[in-house]
């Protein structure tokens, strides 16, 4: 659903830090399924999405303040950034499908172990990018 490009957003917000720009949401169909605009919004992945900017403006934010030049500081936002997608995408997820069905079932434990591998291999790159840029 969502974990799929967890290691590219921490990456690519990495270099230029948390100012770059975010166009995904009025620009042409790049989510899932080809929907663009609003409509991939309100969904039920829609919370991810706004999950994902927060966690790439954190994750610019961390890269800003030198956390990538250690190794135990890139994984650490790395780890971070991963976790800050779910709260967004869970509310959203609960308040589209109902808050009485297994929201943390469907949302959240089936990308834990994911998440936290691909934060690793996240926090690695962006630390071995900092080193190069020493």
């Amino acid at each position: 659903m969502h974990e799929g490009c967890r290691a590219v957003d921490f990456a690519e917000a990495d270099p230029p830090g948390h100012r770059r720009g975010i166009a995904g949401p009025r620009g042409p169909a790049v989510f899932s399924g080809g929907k663009a605009g609003l409509v991939a919004l309100t969904g039920p992945t829609g919370g991810y999405i706004a999950g994902f900017v927060i966690a790439a403006l954190f994750a610019g934010f961390a890269r800003d303040r030198g956390w990538t030049r250690s190794l135990s500081g890139a994984v650490a936002a790395a780890l971070i950034a991963t976790a800050l997608v779910f709260p967004t995408g869970l509310w959203q997820l609960g308040n589209v499908i109902g808050w009485d069905k297994p929201v943390l079932a469907l949302g959240l434990t089936p990308f834990i172990f994911g998440g936290i591998f691909k934060s690793l291999i996240a926090g690695f790159g962006a630390w071995a990018l900092a080193r190069r840029s020493v």
